[in-house]
């Protein structure tokens, strides 16, 4: 085994039982089948794919998924819930070329609740054929905000 592969796989060891409650991924392909009690992180040149299966649900207060860094993917078949004052289903923040495509289901419950957020975001644009839910005073279902040439398809 080479040392930059020994490395990674050391590095995303230590971060899933350092981190406990995220999931960070480092350019690389994820996905989520089953469910899943923790925010998953793309920092960078990653993808998830959450299968009809899988299910986001983090500790109240947490988000779903955050998207950061850029070139990443996130693809929706399965469910994202998450609850608590401004949670955020699936939010895609300063990560341009990053599209967002929901055909599953995405769930926020509470104050300033965010379904889907995509915030300076460039050319990221943010796809829902599925279903976007949001309970709570000041809750948005799919919020766009400061992310250029990001149209919304609903």
């Amino acid at each position: 085994m080479s040392k930059s592969v020994l490395f990674k796989s050391l590095f995303v060891t230590c971060s899933l039982s350092v981190l406990g409650s995220v999931i960070s991924a480092h350019a690389e392909d994820i996905v989520i089948s089953g469910p899943q009690n923790a925010t998953v992180v793309l920092d960078g040149g990653d993808t998830l794919t959450i299968t009809k299966d899988g299910i986001i649900e983090p500790p109240s207060g947490d988000e779903g998924v955050v998207s950061t860094g850029g070139n990443n993917e996130v693809l929706n078949n399965g469910t994202v819930r998450t609850e608590g004052f401004s949670a955020l289903g699936i939010y895609n923040e300063n990560s341009d070329n990053s599209p967002v495509t929901n055909s599953g289901t995405v769930r926020t419950e509470g104050e300033r609740a965010y379904g889907i957020r995509n915030e300076s975001s460039d050319y990221s644009p943010v796809t829902n054929s599925g279903t976007v839910r949001t309970e709570g005073e000041r809750a948005y279902g799919i919020y766009n905000i400061f992310s250029s040439n990001s149209p919304v398809t609903n």
